[in-house]
């Protein structure tokens, strides 16, 4: 079985910064049958038929060699919400099904960016509204938000991917895989909009299903963990793809860390997500 695990930054979140990270990460090598790969950031305008691997591997085996080591790059491989779930997904079958972990993430990414321009037109949420019950997608307002988003950020911030770029160039590669679900870690960068997000996010699980020609697809999310902000009203629009079938999710609520040191937004203990 395939999984894949995508969204922004606490997907991204690499396993050796992850609370016991120096345990966890000796500890890989006694699940042998999980296999690793992770896209690299890939930002593109058209559709993207292979992709560039992030690590200095392509599939690696579960093991030591196949994490950046402990002080090692922040945000690097291998996700950690991603390698938590494979590993007890594996253990919970009791090491008798292979699992193989696909990581397609790039941090303060909007649910958008992950979209195709069809699942931007969809006015019926993915289904969960009347035809055009929906909020139009207008680029003008994403551009205008985004901007605002970006005025926030301390420094120099490099630009951010726009509408469908990284479904174009993260997602698309993989149509022809088979995948038995995906994990998605996502919802920060669009909390300014939970109205708009309660439609897209929706919206793009369904149409993933219709890209990937798997209607039965699995789809599980995080919903938002604590954090400085109130994320209330993101969480409550998150909750909107329960209207799907096969979408389930994890509540992070009780797993906030006010002295992370990538910032409260990201939350080290993973494991229990």
């Amino acid at each position: 079985d395939v999984y894949l695990c995508s969204g922004q930054s606490n997907m991204e979140f690499s396993t050796n910064d992850a609370f016991n990270a120096t345990e966890e990460i000796a500890d890989s090598i006694n699940y042998p049958n999980l296999r690793l790969y992770t896209i690299a950031d890939t930002a593109a305008d058209t559709p993207q038929y292979d992709g560039k691997s992030k690590s200095n591997y392509t599939w690696g085996v579960s093991g030591p060699s196949s994490f950046v080591p402990v002080g090692g790059a922040a945000f690097s491989y291998f996700s950690a919400t991603c390698y938590f779930f494979g590993r007890d997904l594996y253990t919970g079958l009791d090491g008798q099904v292979p699992i193989g972990l696909v990581a397609s993430d790039w941090g303060g990414q909007t649910v958008e960016c992950f979209s195709s321009p069809d699942a931007l037109a969809d006015t019926t949420c993915g289904g969960t509204r009347p035809s055009g019950d929906g909020p139009v997608f207008i680029a003008d307002v994403f551009e205008k938000q985004e901007a605002e988003r970006m005025s926030l950020q301390s420094g120099d911030p490099v630009p951010n991917p726009g509408p469908t770029q990284l479904w174009y160039g993260q997602i698309y590669p993989f149509l022809n895989m088979r995948f038995t679900g995906a994990v998605w870690y996502q919802g920060e960068a669009n909390a300014g909009d939970p109205s708009s997000y309660a439609c897209r996010f929706p919206a793009m699980i369904a149409d993933w299903r219709t890209k990937f020609e798997l209607p039965d697809l699995s789809f599980f999310f995080v919903q938002l963990a604590a954090y400085s902000s109130d994320y209330s009203l993101i969480r409550q629009a998150q909750m909107t793809a329960l209207l799907l079938p096969k979408v389930g999710y994890a509540t992070a609520i009780d797993l906030g860390d006010p002295t992370s040191p990538h910032g409260n937004i990201h939350p080290r203990r993973k494991q229990e997500v």
